[in-house]
């Protein structure tokens, strides 16, 4: 016989439709609100850890704002868009030399 506490809780950590989404979420909860919802994992290996190169640059308020409005048109995320015209700017570079 089961009772209504073998019954698996629904989450009160919502189904997210983006990292955008999830992002929102996490930036106006605190995790701890949810602590009973996690599991502790003892066991964790880290394989293949990739190394990435980041760059800071300044730029004036009216240019972040152009880029910004840029990549929300296309909804894309502003460092991926930033990232694929340098991308795209590389490669012609490297056609025309």
């Amino acid at each position: 016989m089961t009772s209504s506490s073998d019954k698996p809780r629904e989450s009160k950590i919502p189904v997210f439709n983006s990292v955008e989404e999830e992002a929102e979420f996490w930036d106006t909860h605190d995790s701890t609100e949810f602590a009973d919802e996690f599991e502790d994992v003892d066991d964790i290996e880290f394989v293949g850890v990739i190394s990435r190169g980041y760059i800071s640059m300044r730029m004036d308020d009216h240019t972040l704002d152009e880029l910004q409005k840029c990549a929300e048109a296309k909804d894309v995320a502003l460092a991926d868009l930033l990232y694929t015209w340098i991308e795209e700017r590389l490669d012609a570079e490297r056609k025309s030399a």
